[in-house]
């Protein structure tokens, strides 16, 4: 028999398992854990309830679901591709389809670059040419480390308060027929997940309040250590 999952809860099944043997340490004084869960395309948001059981393990209980929003590194890419796309054009016209793809690749390939511990100043995408012009037809643009960070952090990641909610009159991008979020600030969407959890939080934490004292992420996007510690700073 299989049983699908969704994947912040198997997330949470996976740290669980490889910390066999010191749960009940690694969850001291933790009541109420949040799985956040941003990949490349989405973001999934899930609420363990989390209560001590004397010397056995602690139990772990699943009281929140969030949507599976369309919102993720690959957000920031497009972002990036359009800034890009800018400064290659001069800003006067669009980039084909097949163009914008290809730098939206070379984006990507930056963002990580560039949201590295050891980020160089700065990094180059390049947009082929076509045909006989593949080399000498290329166009290059620079992008910065500090615009990439900005763009990143404050704009998906921004320090949001815990009652800034997500901007619903906001048209959503589509590109390439992905039907994104409305909203970019994935601290928002956070914000608006815990008000809506807010009672089951309270009842877990044990007092009126609504912010998580552990966080267990997972996703791409958090291989880049200045948008970990911005989100564990949210």
């Amino acid at each position: 028999d299989i049983r699908l999952l969704e994947e912040p809860q198997a997330v949470c099944y996976d740290w669980l398992r490889r910390n066999t043997g010191s749960i009940k340490q690694a969850l001291k004084d933790v009541n109420l854990l949040l799985v956040c869960d941003v990949g490349g395309g989405t973001t999934d948001l899930t609420l363990i309830k989390v209560e001590e059981q004397g010397d056995d393990e602690p139990k772990l209980t699943r009281i929140g679901v969030g949507d599976h929003l369309m919102l993720g590194g690959d957000n920031i890419d497009l972002a990036l591709a359009h800034l890009a796309e800018k400064r290659i054009t001069g800003g006067d016209k669009k980039l084909s389809a097949a163009d914008l793809s290809q730098l939206l690749e070379q984006c990507r390939i930056a963002k990580e670059r560039l949201l590295a511990d050891d980020a160089p100043e700065q990094s180059n995408v390049t947009l082929l040419g076509g045909g006989s012009k593949l080399i000498g037809g290329s166009r290059s643009a620079a992008l910065t480390k500090d615009e990439v960070r900005t763009m990143a952090l404050d704009g998906f990641f921004p320090l949001s308060g815990l009652d800034d909610l997500p901007d619903r009159k906001r048209s959503g991008v589509v590109e390439f027929g992905l039907p994104y979020a409305a909203e970019p600030a994935i601290s928002k969407h956070i914000a608006a997940f815990l008000k809506l959890h807010s009672q089951a939080a309270a009842d877990a934490l044990g007092h009126e309040g609504r912010v998580p004292d552990a966080l267990l992420l997972n996703g791409g996007v958090f291989r880049s250590q200045p948008i970990t510690t911005r989100t564990l700073d949210l």
